[in-house]
């Protein structure tokens, strides 16, 4: 697996004691996969592509794609697409981002794994779900020696108010310039994972609508 580096050449992300062996046997040639992974200016342009001030972040490859028994996650893709997008989806995740979408929260997915970012921005469209950021192979080091990850979180510092981070067990809600926290235990059934997180995220939207109501009355 390679990158493309700029302004020109390629950076081998896995694969090294092959390319080594190579080196070593003679062969000139090898099969490569080239990944698109997702760089700060990217990152940059999400953000301002989104008028929100309030995120929800998963973790794609312990979250999304749980890697669970099929009675736990979405139907595969029809065929073809099932071919060529072999992940499947933890169950709910579909109906979840949909009503994250009508709910106007920024949907932030990142993965320590080396994806495509093209591959998987095609991969959600095909759920017809909008998802504002994806983060791929957040465990690398940047050229510069910054990490992805940290360069997220220090850009969505003056972007995001509120920060909502879903994963199995946990709901937990944290506010920009405040130590305090919202913190929400999920009961752990995969069947009715995604309807939990619904009508936690929906009771958080529901007690800021009152708290709005009761700040412009003058009760807060």
């Amino acid at each position: 697996m390679v990158e493309k580096t700029r302004p020109d050449g390629y950076r081998i992300l896995n694969g090294h004691h092959r390319w080594a062996a190579a080196l070593r046997a003679g062969v000139r040639r090898l099969p490569v996969k080239l990944l698109d992974l997702t760089q700060e200016s990217d990152i940059q342009k999400m953000l301002r592509s989104s008028a929100s001030s309030k995120r929800i972040t998963l973790d794609l490859d312990e979250v999304v794609f749980p890697g669970e028994d099929d009675s736990c996650l979405e139907p595969p893709l029809p065929f073809p697409l099932n071919r060529i997008y072999r992940e499947r989806l933890r169950r709910g995740i579909p109906a979840l981002f949909h009503e994250l979408n009508g709910w106007k929260y920024d949907i932030w997915i990142y993965t320590a794994r080396y994806y495509s970012l093209e591959y998987l921005k095609h991969y959600f469209r095909h759920y017809r779900v909008h998802v504002t950021g994806i983060v791929t192979g957040t465990a690398r080091k940047a050229p510069q020696g910054t990490n992805t990850l940290q360069a997220l979180e220090k850009l969505s510092e003056a972007k995001y108010k509120t920060t909502v981070h879903v994963d199995g067990s946990l709901v937990l809600r944290t506010f920009k310039g405040s130590p305090e926290f919202d913190e929400h235990p999920l009961s752990g059934s995969a069947a009715g994972w995604s309807r939990e997180v619904m009508e936690i995220i929906g009771g958080m939207n529901q007690h800021g609508k009152e708290d709005k109501l009761r700040k412009n009355a003058g009760v807060l």
